[in-house]
């Protein structure tokens, strides 16, 4: 897999648990808070990808999964980065889109 879009995944090896992964230990502490305030058992891990970053890894039972979703949605929320952090840059990004829709309308109006 080229891009890894969620921070989920089925357990490898018992198929009634879901996987959240976390790299930062912010992130992490606050979903193991919410889970506890939700009473949803967890199995807790700490590990190393294959780039040597630690990990932590929170196992849920899938009976549990739209709760756990709800709360890993939560956490990833509250830790968004935009995509063009630079104000700047956004609304340059903005005036470029318009003005190069503007000349293909244009263009297409002439021919």
């Amino acid at each position: 897999m080229l891009i890894k879009l969620n921070n989920y995944n089925d357990h490898p090896e018992d198929a009634s648990y879901i996987v959240f992964q976390f790299y930062q230990i912010e992130m992490a502490t606050m979903f193991e808070g919410l889970l506890l305030l939700s009473n949803i058992p967890f199995e807790k891990d700490t590990d190393t990808d294959e780039r040597n970053d630690a990990r932590f890894l929170f196992g849920v039972k899938k009976v549990y999964e739209k709760e756990a979703m709800l709360h890993n949605n939560k956490v990833m929320a509250s830790y968004k980065q935009k995509f063009i952090p630079q104000k700047g840059m956004r609304y340059a990004l903005l005036l470029f889109t318009f003005a190069t829709i503007l000349f293909a309308l244009v263009g297409y109006l002439k021919s």
